[in-house]
This record gives structure tokens, sequence and C-alpha cells, in this order.
């Protein structure tokens, strides 16, 4: 879907590299607490030295390759790496390099790895505790799809599929936590905040706001009925960040985890195993602490 390339042969290899450098990325240094600048290397692993040198491997053959095929034929392959590639500086009307490339890269890779599959996690234990949810869910993908793979025509067809989806990635947020540097001297209420200061924005705290959202604890999916959108502040609901850093993959994320959802849930039910333990715990990412093990009941159709 992004880079047109199929790396089925080795996903298993590359995946658990890339969650050697989640986790490394998620555990703070010495070095990162006491502020000390991002230029001065920080202390990584072997595991995590051997993990970046397979991820560093994989993307700079798939830049090989496209750069050789788009040399030969001319063509622009149309996916977020064909963009990338086109991409020019306004001012020198230069390409990037294959480290920025790389950078970029790694970037999407990393932040489209574990994401959806978290919030699909999140969203099968909300379903497994809401029956009545589930219930209208069904009624929906049976009337809509009568048994048949769901596609992308198929989501404006689909209001309360989105609707379960979005209000589960409100209460657990895969992306709980955003950090910005201030570019210039600001305030926010009576707090100053100083050129170079790091801030930290969280979709969760603002997500459990009772000002913002009535019996925040509550799965509601009918929060997102076009009506009650319209009626909230803008910010009161930034899963994806907002402003010019929004999420690159917002729109893909939103319809990524909607067309799973329609495709398994229509049929199959999925029940938390009894006394398992549910507690959020937050990484990169917002992660079930000790997984989330379900069974799964088929549905007849």
């Amino acid at each position: 879907s992004l880079f047109s390339h199929d790396i089925a042969g080795s996903i298993d290899e590359l995946g658990a590299a890339i969650r050697v450098m989640i986790d490394s990325i998620g555990r703070p240094s010495l070095l990162d607490l006491l502020g000390l600048p991002e230029w001065l290397p920080r202390p990584r692993s072997s595991e995590f030295t051997a993990a970046m040198a397979l991820i560093d491997t994989t993307i700079y053959e798939i830049l090989r390759q496209r750069r050789a095929a788009t040399q030969t034929t001319g063509e622009n392959a149309g996916d977020l790496l064909g963009m990338l590639l086109a991409a020019r500086d306004e001012e020198t009307g230069e390409g990037m390099s294959d480290r920025q490339l790389r950078d970029e890269v790694v970037t999407i890779f990393a932040a489209g790895h574990e994401t959806t599959a978290v919030a699909m996690s999140w969203t099968w234990y909300l379903l497994s505790q809401h029956p009545q949810c589930e219930a209208r869910l069904h009624e929906e993908l049976d009337q809509v799809l009568a048994g048949r793979a769901p596609c992308f025509a198929d989501l404006e067809q689909l209001p309360y599929t989105r609707m379960v989806f979005e209000e589960a990635i409100r209460l657990y947020p895969p992306a709980f936590s955003l950090t910005r540097v201030a570019a210039a001297d600001d305030s926010v209420g009576p707090h100053h905040i100083p050129k170079g200061a790091m801030v930290t924005l969280s979709p969760w705290v603002t997500h459990r706001n009772p000002r913002l959202w009535p019996d925040p604890e509550r799965f509601d999916p009918e929060r997102f009925l076009p009506e009650a959108v319209r009626q909230r502040h803008k910010f009161a609901y930034f899963p994806f960040g907002g402003g010019p850093r929004v999420c690159i993959g917002n729109s893909f994320a939103l319809m990524e985890g909607r067309l799973i959802l329609a495709a398994l849930a229509q049929r199959y039910r999925l029940r938390l195993e009894p006394d398992h333990p549910v507690k959020p715990q937050g990484r990169i990412t917002l992660r079930p602490r000790h997984g989330m093990r379900m069974t799964i009941e088929a549905r007849s159709l």
C-alpha cells in the first residue's frame, strides 16, 4: 500500500526488528533525562544495533529497486514512496537524499507497525464488554455486506462501524501522548512556555476530560454521530494529533481499522478470557500490559 513492494518473505524477521526498535526508543536514556542534546549518541544494546542494521538493509534495498525502476520506465508508482521520491525543496529544487528518504520510511514503519493492531485489540475488548453495541454493529454489517468481504466503497454505508472504531480510540488512543517543541515564547493560560521547551499533549487525558466528554469513561459510539461531532471543540478529540504535524497516516489508519473491523466482526465474536487482567501500558503506544487474551466464536450468517 505504501511502497508497492512485497516483503512477505521477511515479514517475521522485519517485524521482530521493528519491535526491538520501538521498545528501545520507548526507554529514555539518562542522557534524555538530563536534557542533553539529541546529537549526542545514546548507548544502545547489541540487539538494537542488529535490528536497525536489518531495517536499514531492507529500506535501502527498497529504495535501490525503486530508483532503478523509475530510471528505466520513468513512471511514478503513485504510492507514498513515489510521493517522497517526487518531492522537491521549494527553494533549491532538490529531492531527498537516500538518508532523508530512509528516515521518512523508518518513521512510517515504526508508526504503522503496531498502532492499528493495538487499536483493534482495544476495540475487540470494548465490544466484548458491551454486547448491545456489538449487536448493533453486527446488524449493520449483516445488512450492508450480507456475508461478503468489505471494500473501500462500503465504508460510507457503515457509519456505526466508524463510530465504534472512533470511540475505541477515544478511550484507548494508540498514540496516548504527543510531544512538541515550542518554536517561540508563548503562554497557555497562566503558564509561560519558553522557546525550545518540550510540551506534552495527551489524547488519553483530553479524551477523558469530563468538561469535554460527559461520562467520559463510558463506551458510547454515538458520541461520533455527525451532529455530536459538530458540537464539540475541534481538539477535544485528537488521536492522530493535529495542525501541520497531524499524523500522515490518519486517513489510511481509519480506513484500515474500519475494514478490519467489518471483515472480522461480521464472521466472529471475540470474548475476553475470564479473569484475564486488562491494564493499559503507555510506552511508544498504548498496549495492553498483559496482552489481550480472547477466544473466538464463529457467527452464523
